[in-house]
């Protein structure tokens, strides 16, 4: 199966590049694709909880491995039906955190959450986007965990992060 099947439907009306062989990627790994052969232009970025390394050994990995919804062994049970034995995970199409460019990508919103084993690659990730050059607006919301956007209807920090979500790309469209 294709990288990701929307991907390589417009891969195959843009280009005959065709997307490595893999499972569904995230959407990181998308847009890092569609800038290697120069797809369309992405006016912005808005990365809840990211997937950006699989590694698993970040702070945030050991700290919050079980107890909090998202556990570190169900990411790894996620990243071996992600990517299977035969792809390298190091990868910066699997990894975007180890990616050696990240420049020239489109304005992003990074979102994280305290006790989620991925919060730590998901700030690194914003860091190094802007040392890159990237325009970046990074929040953690402390005590919460992944998945807390889908409950708006009960959590208040979850009606905040729509409303900075929102506000974000609003203004990434009025200039794109």
């Amino acid at each position: 199966m294709p990288l990701n099947p929307i991907l390589a439907a417009v891969l195959a009306q843009r280009t005959e590049v065709s997307a490595p062989p893999m499972h569904e990627g995230s959407p990181e790994v998308a847009r890092t694709m569609y800038r290697a052969i120069n797809g369309p232009a992405i006016c912005h970025q808005l990365l809840m909880y990211p997937v950006t390394d699989a590694s698993f050994d970040t702070p945030s990995y050991a700290d919050n491995a079980e107890g909090y919804l998202l556990t570190t062994d169900g990411m790894k049970w996620f990243w071996h039906h992600y990517i299977g034995d035969e792809v390298d995970p190091a990868q910066a199409y699997v990894s975007p955190l180890r990616a050696s460019n990240l420049s020239n990508l489109p304005p992003t919103t990074v979102i994280t959450a305290e006790f989620d084993p991925l919060r730590d690659e998901g700030e690194s990730f914003a860091k190094l986007l802007a040392q890159a050059g990237t325009s970046v607006s990074m929040r953690r919301y402390d005590g919460m965990v992944h998945g807390f956007f889908a409950m708006a209807d009960l959590l208040e920090a979850a009606q905040e992060v729509f409303e900075f979500s929102a506000y974000q790309l609003a203004a990434s469209f009025k200039t794109a």
